[in-house]
């Protein structure tokens, strides 16, 4: 099977994996718990330059962002399926990207500043 067709199965599959349970769950924020041992376990190997590009591929509930947030990275971004149910991402000052179908698309388009 080509690579980028395998892709794009396995993003459509999480795709649809991610619409039932955000009909049956209800995100919440990460506690401070969770963030403090991501932030430590996470520490030594994040870049040194704290205005580095950090793109966080199905997010989830979020804690990698916080975590680099509360480390005092800058420029954070998160992509997922399902953006809607998290309103706490907004608060935080990152920017959020929702992913459709085609995964290769999505990274194109960021390449290229779309």
């Amino acid at each position: 099977m080509e690579p980028n067709v395998f892709v794009a199965e396995v993003y459509r599959r999480m795709a649809l994996r991610t619409a039932m349970r955000n009909a049956t769950q209800v995100s919440t924020a990460p506690t401070a718990k969770r963030i403090a041992q991501v932030a430590a376990e996470y520490r030594a190997v994040l870049p040194p330059d704290k205005e580095s590009a950090i793109l966080d591929i199905g997010y989830g509930d979020g804690w990698f962002m916080a975590a680099c947030r509360d480390l005092g990275y800058t420029n954070i971004s998160g992509a997922d399926f399902g953006v809607d149910d998290k309103p706490y991402l907004k608060d935080w000052g990152v920017k959020i990207y929702r992913i459709e179908k085609d995964i290769g698309k999505f990274l194109r388009d960021r390449r290229e500043g779309r």
